[in-house]
């Protein structure tokens, strides 16, 4: 018959003093100790018996003190079991939980960003393209002849400098057909005069060349 080893060193033994039970575990892994322990000294009492020769002691040990010893560890055990289960059990069910509102979450972060990017793009279009089409009209204007034209556009960015400098070269280049047209008013005046001092000129050239005939 084999030397029992203690309630210490075998394996269930060697598990249950090496483990540090959660605390919803800890009743059941308690109350396994007692019939554990017991289970390895009745054996050991029945090696004993068999050693001295008392076999019917030892089957009595056995019926008596080691049967129920295992029994009341497999119990236990089961019980530690389902416990384990449970929790595991409950752990994946809270696992599923924290997936949906992690998948939800996702969604609706998904949503948020895709309605801030459009509003993002409404609002990019009324402050960028809306001015940008003005001033493009504008210039339509200009290009057809009215230099009176300007662009409403009063704002401290990009934008409105673009505007300003639109407005400025609209002035600048009313200024210069003004001045142009002042020029070519002069000019013309200018030529009318040399011509009337040119039929002037050529009448009196004229007059002359007839006295002049009239006395040869």
């Amino acid at each position: 018959i084999p030397d029992p080893k203690s309630h210490m060193e075998c394996n269930l033994g060697t598990w249950y003093y090496s483990t540090e039970p959660e605390e919803q575990f800890r009743p059941p892994f308690e109350e396994l100790e007692e019939p554990h322990k017991k289970l390895h000294e009745s054996a050991q009492r029945i090696v004993a018996a068999f050693t001295e020769g008392e076999r019917e002691k030892a089957e009595n040990i056995f019926r008596t003190e080691t049967i129920p010893a295992v029994n009341q560890v497999r119990k236990t055990l089961n019980e530690i079991i389902t416990l384990e289960e449970a929790h595991a059990k409950k752990l994946e069910q809270e696992m599923n939980i924290l997936d949906a509102a992690v998948e939800k979450s996702i969604i609706l972060s998904t949503l948020l960003s895709f309605i801030l990017a459009l509003a993002m793009g409404f609002i990019l279009t009324r402050s960028i393209a809306n001015p940008l089409a003005s001033m493009a009209k504008s210039a339509e204007l200009i290009a057809a002849g009215n230099l009176a034209v300007r662009t409403e556009i009063n704002r401290q960015d990009e934008i409105g400098q673009l505007a300003n400098s639109f407005n400025f070269m609209v002035q600048s280049l009313n200024s210069i057909i003004r001045k142009v047209t002042a020029t070519s008013s002069k000019v013309s005046a200018s030529a009318q005069e040399l011509h009337a001092s040119t039929e002037e000129a050529t009448g009196s050239a004229m007059e002359i060349a007839a006295a002049i005939e009239q006395l040869s």
